[in-house]
């Protein structure tokens, strides 16, 4: 999740840079969701997908039958994932969910 940033300001585009290159879908605190690709279609379909990850989420989390996969288990979905786009995706997908440093000014 990116820090909060004024809308239509410097500081807004400022707390995503960091995460720009490393996703390609970025949460941000306050606001909402951008979602990035190389045509517009692609950066839709990853809106689509987050918001859809989104639902599952919420429904498991209220029913309480969250059941987060394994490191193992998501070494193997990497793995169909540049088998499937030929290691062409926009991002990576990180396995930490480490927020990158911030900047200071």
């Amino acid at each position: 999740m990116a820090r909060y940033g004024t809308p239509g300001t410097s500081e807004l585009a400022k707390t995503l840079e960091p995460y720009v290159p490393h996703y390609d879908a970025i949460l941000m605190s306050n606001h909402g969701v951008v979602t990035y690709g190389d045509t517009i279609e692609h950066a839709y379909m990853k809106m689509e997908t987050v918001e859809h990850f989104a639902q599952i989420a919420l429904v498991t989390h209220l029913l309480g039958r969250q059941q987060p996969l394994s490191g193992v288990e998501i070494e193997k979905l990497l793995s169909a994932r540049t088998k499937y786009f030929s290691g062409k995706m926009a991002a990576s997908m990180p396995l930490a969910m480490a927020r990158p440093p911030e900047k200071v000014s």
